[in-house]
């Protein structure tokens, strides 16, 4: 692997933070966003020390880094499978459709 495919790698895995940071505020009522988002990080965290920790035990047993990256991607491709199977598409759906506690309530006509 060249260096070229690995920075594009890398950019591309890195982007799955960004891509599924929308949602955090699409998917969760205002009342539970906090909980959830500091969920959402530690486990972010979590994950990212974990799998140093998985990588240099693999590297020094396999003898190399290439075998330790090559298990340790199944993580991404279990998270995109994830996002694909369980997500709801958010895209041109109202926020209070998809969180209806967040929703307005209807307080009739002015009076006046």
């Amino acid at each position: 692997m060249t260096w070229m495919q690995a920075s594009s790698e890398s950019t591309v895995i890195g982007s799955l933070t960004v891509a599924l940071g929308v949602y955090g505020p699409e998917l969760f009522s205002t009342r539970n966003r906090a909980r959830a988002n500091g969920l959402i990080v530690t486990l972010g965290v979590a994950g990212s020390a974990t799998g140093l920790i998985i990588v240099g035990m693999l590297s020094d047993r396999f003898g190399s880094y290439g075998p330790a990256f090559l298990v340790v991607a199944v993580g991404p491709v279990l998270a995109a499978a994830l996002v694909l199977g369980w997500f709801p598409e958010t895209a041109r759906v109202e926020l209070e459709t998809l969180n209806p506690g967040d929703a307005v309530p209807d307080e009739g006509p002015p009076v006046g």
